[in-house]
């Protein structure tokens, strides 16, 4: 792997970002006008699930991709059951189901297609090429694109306690993980280290308070196994 093929995991997940404020900036001016957000959760589920069965059949065959997807279209299944179920209690007026305008079914199926089934092969491609740590850490980026293209799609304003609340909260996140990244490293660069001088100096403490014909017993004991057929016998007298 070298050259543009580094920068692909990065590039993905820099794309996959700009997808999810789509999705907010979707979601958000359909239900201004007026769609019910349970109704909107039930038509995202399906069409994700329409649209992950058939790559899931397609891939049935591949062991890896077959298992993840079809994994994955079987908890779409049960949330599209499940918001469904509780939907048809809560919502019973009729109205509520219909898709009033265009952005209604535009918002739907770029939900349930983009944000939650292309979403997923991206990341889930992205976590196997760079680790799951590596994905998480473009999550605050979305916080920063979903306030800028607010401000300049559905001209919302943006003010300062705004602004530096979500650089806070971006900055703190990513120091959280970047701490976690150092995390391994210290480990492995201390802890090991103390562990062998600890080994050492135990063996040397109790090497110093033996004499040489001790010691050379010792030494004659330990080329021996553990458990030699006389001892066996000893422990197990017939």
């Amino acid at each position: 792997m070298g050259g543009f093929d580094d920068y692909k995991p990065v590039l993905a997940m820099f794309g996959l970002q700009f997808t999810y404020a789509g999705l907010a900036l979707f979601a958000r001016a359909s239900l201004v006008q007026g769609l019910s957000p349970r109704v909107f959760v039930v038509y995202r589920q399906a069409a994700a699930t329409l649209f992950i069965s058939p790559v899931a059949f397609l891939w049935r065959r591949q062991l890896v991709a077959g298992l993840h997807i079809s994994h994955w279209k079987r908890l779409l299944l049960v949330d599209l059951a499940d918001s469904a179920v509780i939907t048809l209690l809560l919502e019973q007026d009729p109205e509520a189901w219909k898709l009033q305008s265009k952005l209604g079914i535009a918002s739907v199926l770029y939900a349930g297609i983009v944000g939650s089934g292309i979403s997923f092969f991206v990341q889930s491609w992205c976590i196997s090429q760079r680790g799951p740590l590596f994905s998480a850490m473009f999550n605050p980026l979305g916080t920063v694109i979903v306030t800028i293209l607010a401000a300049i799609f559905l001209h919302e304003e943006i003010y300062t306690g705004s602004l530096a609340g979500a650089i806070g909260v971006v900055a703190g996140l990513y120091l959280v993980l970047w701490g976690k990244a150092k995390d391994p490293v210290e480990i492995n660069g201390e802890t090991e280290p103390k562990i062998r001088i600890d080994c050492a100096h135990t063996v040397k403490l109790s090497v110093d308070g033996l004499s040489p014909e001790k010691l050379s017993s010792i030494k004659c004991d330990l080329s021996e196994p553990l458990l030699s057929d006389t001892s066996a016998d000893k422990a197990n007298p017939v």
